[in-house]
C-alpha cells in the first residue's frame, strides 16, 4: 500500500506544479476592455429634455513576472487603464477621461497570490454648467495603493486607499471589492 500512496503523492505533486505554471502563464499578460452604450429616457416620463445618450469605454492591460525568472513566490508587475465617458442629456453634455498606472508586489503561496499594488490614477472632466450646476470638480489626481487577497477558488477580494494630491479637493477614499467567484462561488451546486 505505501509504493501506491508515494505514486499518488508524486502525481499530485506534479499536478500542482502544472497548475502553478498554468496560473503564472495566465497573469504574465493580460489585457481587456468594455463599450457601453444607453440612448433613451431612464426616468420613462417621456419628455424630450430627459432623452440622452451615454457612452462609456474602458481598456486596460498589464503583466505580471517571478523577480529573478525562477518562479519563486515573489512577482513584480505593471498595469495600466484608461477609460472615456460621454453624456448627453437634453442639450447639455459632459465628457470626461481617467487614465492609471501603476505596480505591484505579488507573493505567491502555491496556487493562490496575494498582490500590493501602488500607483497614480487620474480623471480629468469637461461638463456644461447646465448639467452640473455648482457641483465639485470631478477632476482629481490620485496616489492609490491597495491590496488583492485570495479567498477561495482564484478569487480575490481587492481593497484600495485612492489619496488626493491636492489635499483641499476631498477626503481619501476607500474601495472594497470582489470579483463575482468570490460573490457568488457559494450559490453553485456542487457537481458529482
Amino acid at each position: 500500500a505505501l509504493p501506491e500512496l508515494s505514486r499518488v503523492g508524486a502525481a499530485e505533486a506534479r499536478l500542482r506544479t502544472q497548475l502553478e505554471q498554468a496560473r503564472r502563464a495566465v497573469d504574465q499578460a493580460y489585457v481587456g476592455g468594455h463599450i457601453n452604450v444607453d440612448i433613451g429616457d431612464p426616468t420613462f416620463s417621456k419628455l424630450e429634455e430627459n432623452r440622452g445618450f451615454w457612452l462609456d469605454a474602458a481598456f486596460a492591460g498589464g503583466g505580471r513576472g517571478t523577480v529573478g525568472g525562477g518562479g519563486g513566490p515573489v512577482e513584480l508587475g505593471g498595469h495600466g487603464s484608461v477609460a472615456f465617458a460621454f453624456t448627453r442629456i437634453g442639450e447639455a453634455s459632459q465628457f470626461g477621461l481617467e487614465a492609471a498606472g501603476g505596480v505591484e508586489l505579488g507573493f505567491t503561496n502555491g496556487l493562490q497570490g496575494a498582490y500590493l499594488k501602488a500607483g497614480v490614477v487620474g480623471q480629468l472632466h469637461f461638463a456644461d454648467r447646465a448639467l452640473v450646476e455648482d457641483g465639485p470638480d470631478p477632476s482629481r489626481l490620485d496616489i492609490r495603493i491597495g491590496m488583492a487577497v485570495p479567498v477561495v477558488d482564484g478569487a480575490r477580494i481587492n481593497v484600495s486607499l485612492d489619496i488626493p494630491l491636492a489635499k483641499e479637493a476631498r477626503e481619501p477614499t476607500l474601495t472594497v471589492s470582489a470579483d463575482w467567484a468570490a460573490i457568488f462561488g457559494a450559490l453553485q451546486p456542487n457537481e458529482p
